[in-house]
């Protein structure tokens, strides 16, 4: 899901053309699996470009995306509470399914069921014993889309039930020095259709890390997991929220006394009305960017511009509510991240082949106009490639547009994290390989810029992806880097089952788990300060398995105790100003040259 190897796409047409997949499709019906096939077919030709032999992916049975409901359901009234159940009184038309959730008077939720097949408007609900006192009832539409309707409502009962106040079974437990380790269920973790919200493989995954075991100990090898959620799975609508989802989640989570995190993956389905044609990405090329071109008979996802002040105002609102869910389960609650590529990383979204940049949309002209004092649009001819782009963004008007899409960028990172803290927990940037020359046409070299670095919209927390072939140490300049650029924030890095293997090299699960790799960089990591390691991308379950001695071992000596913090020798920080757009930037080998490495920390500050 990182280090893309340019030299590869050539290869690109080749792999696609062999994996061509023809659906045919009932007209007007859009399907929620059809939204879900493009990240099962890249993620195959991803992990087919890094030398894998990948089966083609299995399509489940397509599932309906539901439609609004003609109207309600809205609460009319609430009669004959007791301290388990009350009868409602409710107005609708054509809804004969409606999900419930009751809350404290803070809002959070206690209990959450359905009503199904309803022949009437008078139904009995039912709750787990409750003590008297005030509380709200939720309804929404479950076999349509529909807002929330809420309506407080009082238990008095004489005499009635005297309940204690909820138990949690196993709360997360506070780590020494509050440092965690995530599990990602990437792709599509939060689940519209799983009982628990979660993708059963990724509930799969998180059991075996739960219940690992060491010289007869048991123990959690994970303190939290990371759903990735499409925006159109959560907010299907305009101000319309899957609440009864991650509230499954966070129900699941806190039964297993871990955290859940959300990434973000800002993806929209075409026809939600959720944004108009001027605000939708497009490519310079004049095309609608979207995450599969070759499907033209699904219904096409499209991502709203990062220039769009409606999308700042719209992600800001959805970070804002979800992370008040989130809030309402306490230390339950984990962080908020947001990505945009396929590749799941924060970035200007381009097309692989012919590489194609964004950044054309109506809006982003307008933006440009007032930004470059009137002048027109780079054409595509000066932006069609990777070597003119290097040459376009040595010009005078090409660094003025680098710096242009980069702020975009930056306003929509601020968003987010705006919205997570307002909601009451905690905002994550995330970033994929840094100085790279795919900065040049991901717009993502000035970290330092988009992830406002040194100021109140700063996320809390910066997350690096970073990895390489051979070689795991590229995690830990990034390391050194987000600890000398962005000051007081929270720093994580991830593994994905390449960077754990023999090699290093991408050459698949298939030749082995090296479990010396998985602990040795995560304990340096640790020692020069970082804070939450994720384990990302599938691993089979053997691999997991695997993992009991170095995940044991972390946990004893990092999260338990401070034993494993010995320190690490210290090399000469610099600071190094982003001047170019193009090419490796040059601080990776002056990091490299100074000594940085798994047992020197050589801390450095971006410009």
């Amino acid at each position: 899901m990182k280090k893309i190897i340019l030299w590869l796409m050539a290869i690109l047409p080749v792999l696609c053309a062999a994996q061509t997949i023809t659906v045919p499709l009932p007209p007007g019906i859009v399907y929620q699996s059809q939204l879900e096939k493009t990240d099962a077919r890249l993620d195959s030709l991803v992990k087919a470009l890094r030398g894998v032999v990948v089966p083609p992916p299995v399509i489940q049975d397509p599932v309906a995306v539901k439609d609004s409901c003609v109207y309600g359901p809205n609460i009319a009234g609430i009669s004959k509470i007791t301290n388990t159940g009350a009868v409602l009184l409710f107005d609708a038309l054509q809804v004969t399914d409606i999900n419930y959730t009751i809350t404290n008077e803070v809002g959070a939720p206690l209990y959450t069921d359905s009503l199904l097949n309803l022949q009437s408007n008078s139904v009995p609900f039912k709750y787990q014993a409750f003590p008297n006192g005030s509380y709200y009832l939720k309804i929404s539409g479950r076999s349509c889309l529909s807002k929330v309707s809420q309506r407080k409502f009082t238990i008095t009962t004489t005499g009635g039930v005297v309940v204690p106040p909820p138990v949690v079974v196993d709360p997360p437990q506070p780590s020494v020095g509050g440092r965690e380790f995530y599990m990602n269920a990437t792709g599509s973790g939060f689940d519209l259709d799983a009982p628990n919200g979660i993708g059963i493989e990724w509930q799969k995954a998180a059991e075996i890390l739960l219940n690992l075991e060491w010289k007869g100990e048991k123990f959690k090898g994970i303190t939290g997991i990371r759903l990735n959620t499409r925006w159109y799975a959560y907010e299907p609508k305009d101000n319309v929220y899957r609440d009864d989802v991650l509230v499954r989640a966070l129900e699941w989570c806190k039964a297993r006394g871990i955290k859940l995190a959300i990434c973000i993956v800002l993806w929209r389905a075409e026809g939600d009305g959720m944004f108009p044609d001027g605000h939708k990405t497009m490519l310079a090329n004049g095309e609608r960017w979207t995450d599969n071109p070759g499907l033209p008979s699904i219904p096409q996802i499209y991502m709203p511009s990062m220039s769009s002040d409606l999308m700042h105002t719209k992600l800001e609102r959805v970070t804002a509510h979800m992370g008040s869910v989130m809030a309402s389960y306490g230390n339950v609650a984990g962080y908020i991240s947001i990505v945009t590529a396929p590749t799941e990383e924060f970035q200007l979204v381009r097309r692989e082949e012919p590489m194609t940049i964004s950044g054309f949309a109506d809006v982003d002209k307008e933006k440009w106009a007032i930004w470059s004092g009137g002048q027109p649009m780079p054409t595509y001819d000066e932006v069609r490639s990777e070597e003119q782009l290097n040459y376009f963004t040595s010009t005078p008007k090409g660094q003025s547009f680098y710096l242009f899409q980069t702020d975009a960028l930056r306003k929509t990172q601020v968003a987010a994290t705006r919205g997570a803290r307002k909601g009451g927990v905690q905002a994550c940037g995330m970033y994929a390989g840094i100085g790279a020359p795919s900065g040049v046409f991901d717009f993502s070299t000035k970290l330092n810029t988009i992830f406002s670095a040194g100021t109140p919209d700063q996320p809390d927390i910066i997350y690096s992806s970073e990895g390489g072939s051979h070689t795991q140490n590229w995690k830990l300049m990034a390391t050194d880097l987000n600890l000398g650029t962005f000051p007081g924030a929270r720093v994580a890095i991830e593994f994905d089952w390449d960077d754990v293997s023999w090699s290093q090299a991408g050459f698949g699960k298939e030749e082995g788990f090296n479990p010396y790799l998985l602990y040795n960089y995560t304990e340096s990591f640790h020692r020069r300060g970082g804070d939450i390691p994720h384990l990302a991308m599938g691993y089979p379950d053997y691999i997991l398995r695997q993992m009991a001695e170095p995940l044991y071992m972390i946990k004893k000596k990092f999260r338990d105790t401070n034993e494993g913090m010995t320190g690490i020798q210290q090399g000469t920080e610099f600071v190094f100003p982003i001047t170019r757009y193009s090419g490796l930037q040059g601080f990776r080998q002056e990091w490299y040259d100074r000594g940085g490495g798994i047992n020197k920390q050589v801390k450095f500050k971006l410009q």
